[in-house]
């Protein structure tokens, strides 16, 4: 894909010592962590749930599924879009807009 000044194809992020790239065609928005309230027999990558815009939203923290490791906090959330489900990855921190 040819960079120019406006386009971008993913979103970088960090978790844990990774530098990872969502595919910006899936991010919704980048914002503070919210209150998380835990859900029974989820999966340990996911870390519970967050009343996001007014959607209880599932909430996966990005170095627990790529690592095992559950993050002590998460620095942000990255909303983003799986199929017909909107997604809250708990991640470190944002780098910003990249080209790959």
């Amino acid at each position: 894909m040819v960079e120019t000044k406006d386009h971008a194809d993913a979103l970088c992020v960090h978790a844990g010592q990774h530098l990872c790239a969502l595919p910006i065609r899936s991010v919704i928005e980048t914002m503070r962590p919210l209150p998380v309230e835990t859900l029974a027999s989820a999966p340990s990558f996911v870390r519970g749930a967050a009343i996001v815009r007014g959607v209880p939203t599932a909430v996966v923290d990005l170095l627990a599924l790529i690592d095992g490791v559950e993050s002590e906090r998460f620095g942000r959330f990255v909303t983003i879009r799986v199929e017909r489900h909107t997604v809250a990855l708990g991640v470190d921190a944002v780098v910003g807009l990249c080209s790959l």
